[in-house]
C-alpha cells in the first residue's frame, strides 16, 4: 500500500508541466479538436499510470517502471502544447509560466525536503572512534558486518558488509531471511561480533545473532551508543542447572 501511494506521488510531482497543460485545457486556451476525445484520453492515461504504479509497487519494481507513466504524461503535454495558438500563446503566457513556476516549486521543495530527511540519516553516532579504540583492544578476531570499516580501522581485516551480502543474495528485490554464507562463516570464525543499531528501519533487520552463543559485554564510552560489543559464548556462560 504504502509503495502505491509513493509510485503515485513520485509520477504527479515528477511532471510539472502536464499541470500547467491541463490548467490550459481547463481555461479553454487549447484548441477544442485537441481534446475532442478527453475521455479516451482519461482512460488511456489512468490505465497507463495505474499499471505504472502497480509495476513499481511490486516486489522487485523500482523507479524504471514509472517511466510508461511519465511518457504517457509527455504524450498529453504535447499535444495540449501543438494545439496552442500563437495568440492563445501571448494570451495565457503570464499563467501559463505562473502555472509552470508553481509546479516546478511545489516539486523540487517536495523532492528537496526528502533528500534533507534522507541525509540526516547515518548508520552510526558519535561513539564511532570509541568503538574503534576498543576493537584495538580485543583478543582474536572481531567482526562487524554492519559497519567493515571499524574492524578494518582497529584490527586492519576489515570482514565483508552484510548489507552488501544480502543486496547480492537478494531474489525479487527482497533480501533472504537467512544469514547470508559467506557472513556466516566470518561469524564462525570470530571471537567478537560488534553490532550497530541504525537509525533506518530495514537496516536493523541484518540477519545477525544475538541468542545463546553470544553474550554482551558493557563497555565503556558505549552505554548510550548505537554500538554494542558481543563475545563468543564460552562454556562457563552456560546457566547452572538448580539440584
Amino acid at each position: 500500500g504504502e509503495r502505491v501511494w509513493d509510485g503515485l506521488a513520485y509520477v504527479l510531482r515528477g511532471h510539472p508541466l502536464v499541470w500547467a497543460c491541463l490548467g490550459l485545457m481547463e481555461a479553454g486556451a487549447a484548441k477544442a479538436g485537441a481534446m475532442q476525445n478527453r475521455k479516451a484520453w482519461a482512460i488511456v492515461g489512468l490505465v497507463v499510470v495505474t499499471l505504472s504504479v502497480w509495476t513499481f509497487a511490486k516486489a522487485g519494481g523500482y523507479y524504471n517502471s514509472l517511466l510508461p507513466g511519465f511518457l504517457m504524461l509527455s504524450i498529453f503535454s504535447v499535444a495540449i502544447l501543438r494545439a496552442v495558438s500563437d495568440e492563445q500563446i501571448r494570451g495565457w503566457a503570464m499563467v501559463g509560466k505562473a502555472g509552470l513556476g508553481l509546479a516546478f516549486l511545489v516539486t523540487t521543495t517536495v523532492g528537496g525536503l526528502e533528500a534533507a530527511r534522507l541525509v540526516e540519516m547515518r548508520h552510526g553516532d558519535a561513539s564511532y572512534q570509541q568503538a574503534i579504540w576498543i576493537a584495538r583492544e580485543l583478543r582474536g578476531a572481531v567482526v562487524c558486518p554492519e559497519d567493515p570499516s571499524i574492524p578494518l580501522q582497529s584490527t586492519g581485516v576489515p570482514g565483508r558488509s552484510i548489507f552488501l551480502e544480502l543486496d547480492f543474495a537478494s531474489r525479487a528485490g527482497r533480501w533472504p531471511r537467512e544469514t547470508p554464507a559467506r557472513v556466516a562463516v566470518d561469524l564462525q570464525r570470530a571471537d567478537w561480533l560488534i553490532r550497530v543499531r541504525g537509525n533506518y528501519a530495514a537496516m536493523n533487520d541484518s540477519r545477525l545473532p544475538a541468542g545463546p552463543e553470544w553474550v554482551e559485554v558493557g563497555m565503556p564510552g558505549l552505554e548510550n551508543s548505537v554500538y554494542s560489543f558481543w563475545r563468543r559464548a564460552k562454556l562457563d556462560d552456560a546457566p547452572t542447572s538448580s539440584p
